[in-house]
């Protein structure tokens, strides 16, 4: 089946015997390109696809070879990276994959020559996990040592100490927030000033959790701990008779995989409280790529263990709680405050829950022990889309 796919994959492309222009920007890997749908409005730039099953286009040229030859040290598809990159000569390279393992390598072997930014996409309990999964014998090696990134436009100065804590080389750290919600709210034009009344009084937004959760991430048990956080939330909604909507994160993914999200909640989950919950679902909206956030802005309180939406909500002054029952401290919530809420019965989950929803926005903020801004920049009157421009302007 590989050598057929392999084979099916070589007859689809298409071989050009000439250079690829010149351009001033290089976007390295095109996963995720609508999110730079924004940035890239302004500039002459060249998508560089690097991953394999993406790749449409393979450049046949000496020029070419002769690069691939000269770098052949670092691998055959890394040095044809390199070569064409070279070819290109962009005054600078960004990706918004801020966690690749392949745009930190090749940053290490061309960053005195080109500039190197990339976007922070998510938040990055990836460095914790990486040292425990090492630990674990998962991986062979502390891939956290691969990491190497020139210019970081990250969420917070959140970011500045967790990159120093795991020694991860960063030379310039501009926290900027999310260009993810900034598309959000550029693309429907939201005045988050304006008076909300929400439709719902809880979002419950997926994790995206799979049943070999604790084999994974060598855990013990903690995925019966998200399931009862899931159970409670259900319990909660249908006792007190709460507005309810339930966001899946893997909704615009393929069948398998939003299946085996769907299995988790199956699993752990009675069936009539299940069918609630698919009723009472994401999936009975129109798909598009910001119904999460569509969900999330029409509730009074969103509920979550650890996704990136929890700052994001709470950096334009929404109410969001990290629910995280887990006894690893993988995925932990960075500060403290109400909008954190560890292993404990229900009727403590219920309390918390009371809590919040008769609080208002602003009694909430002032709950945590640091600014919201430590953990994710919002700014009205200057987007981050506006601030990243910015600072690739002073490159080009």
């Amino acid at each position: 089946m590989k050598i057929y796919s392999l084979i099916k994959k070589i007859l689809s492309l298409k071989f050009s015997f000439n250079l690829p222009s010149k351009k001033s920007l290089l976007v390295f890997d095109d996963e995720a390109i609508q999110d730079l749908r924004y940035i890239l409005d302004d500039y002459n730039y060249f998508i560089l696809s690097v991953r394999i099953n993406k790749i449409k286009t393979v450049y046949v040229n000496i020029k070419i070879l002769i690069g691939i030859i000269k770098n052949i040290k670092h691998g055959f598809f890394k040095s044809y990276l390199i070569s064409i990159i070279e070819q290109i000569s962009p005054k600078v390279i960004i990706t918004n994959i801020d966690n690749s393992w392949q745009f930190s390598e090749i940053a290490k072997i061309l960053s005195l020559k080109y500039n190197f930014f990339a976007i922070q996409n998510g938040s990055r309990h990836d460095f914790k996990r990486y040292e425990h999964q090492y630990k674990m014998g998962i991986y062979k090696k502390n891939m956290n040592k691969i990491f190497f990134i020139p210019n970081l436009f990250c969420f917070g100065d959140f970011e500045v100490d967790d990159y120093k804590k795991f020694n991860i080389p960063v030379k310039n750290f501009y926290p900027v927030g999310s260009l993810k919600l900034a598309n959000y709210l550029k693309l429907k034009n939201i005045n988050l000033e304006k008076n909300v009344k929400y439709k719902y009084d809880i979002c419950l937004v997926s994790d995206s959790m799979v049943l070999h959760f604790d084999k994974r991430f060598g855990t013990n048990n903690d995925i019966d701990k998200m399931g009862k956080f899931f159970q409670y939330t259900i319990k909660y909604v249908r006792e007190n008779n709460k507005n309810f909507i339930c966001a899946f994160a893997k909704i615009n993914s393929s069948k398998k995989i939003l299946e085996n999200e769907l299995l988790f909640f199956k699993t752990y989950l009675k069936k009539d409280d299940y069918e609630f919950l698919l009723k009472n679902s994401t999936l009975n909206f129109t798909k598009h790529n910001y119904l999460t956030y569509d969900a999330m802005l029409s509730s009074n309180l969103s509920l979550t263990a650890f996704s990136t939406l929890l700052r994001e909500h709470m950096s334009i002054g929404r109410k969001a709680l990290s629910v995280n029952f887990m006894k690893n401290d993988l995925f932990k919530f960075p500060i403290n405050g109400d909008c954190k809420l560890d292993d404990c019965n229900y009727d403590e989950f219920k309390k918390h829950i009371d809590k919040i929803l008769n609080l208002n926005e602003f009694d909430y903020l002032q709950s945590f022990e640091k600014p919201v801004g430590y953990l994710m920049k919002y700014d009205s009157s200057q987007s981050t889309i506006e601030k990243i421009k910015k600072i690739i302007n002073l490159y080009i």
